[in-house]
């Protein structure tokens, strides 16, 4: 089963709803609030974790500068 880090962006309900599912997920909002969105990254990467955000710029950093990640799920209510 994958195992989760929520950027501070991510709802408090979505957090909570894939801890109840029985995810393994950690709340940057409790373990780095307020750090920058490499730091959050580097946190998540050095875990073995798949960031959740709505920020795309996680995409720009793994995708497009090649930062290491074990992988970005951007949340989105646009299309592309």
């Amino acid at each position: 089963m994958p195992i989760f880090f929520a950027d501070e962006c991510v709802a408090g309900l979505v957090v909570e709803g894939l801890a109840q599912r029985g995810f393994d997920i950690v709340d940057a909002k409790v373990v780095c609030r307020g750090d920058d969105d490499e730091r959050v990254l580097a946190l998540a990467a050095a875990a073995g974790r798949i960031v959740i955000t709505d920020d795309w710029g996680f995409g720009e950093m793994t995708v497009r500068h090649g930062r290491p990640a074990t992988g970005d799920i951007i949340l989105s209510l646009y299309a592309l």
